[in-house]
């Protein structure tokens, strides 16, 4: 009993490092359009410019579900489950 108290008590303590960190950003609906606006990609999403990094639909003020910079690039993640589920 002593032993598996020990364990238990062991995982609980270590539990946090068991995954691994990542910084998130959350935007309310309300502000998603001043934050494109800000990045200067308002027009472009307007115009339809945009596609999904994953599907390729074309990006919508609708459908845009996330905004990712990868090597200085910033990609675009629609609203479609599948697409959702491949961010990493």
């Amino acid at each position: 009993m002593k032993i598996l108290f020990f364990k238990i008590k062991r995982f609980i303590t270590s539990f946090p490092y068991h995954f691994k960190k990542m910084r998130i950003k959350a935007v309310y609906d309300a502000d998603l359009k001043n934050l494109v606006k800000s990045l200067g990609l308002d027009m472009g999403i307007e115009n339809g410019e945009y596609k999904c990094k994953y599907c390729g639909t074309i990006i919508s003020f609708e459908n845009l579900q996330a905004i990712l910079k990868e090597n200085s690039e910033i990609k675009f993640i629609c609203s479609n489950f599948e697409c959702l589920s491949k961010i990493s």
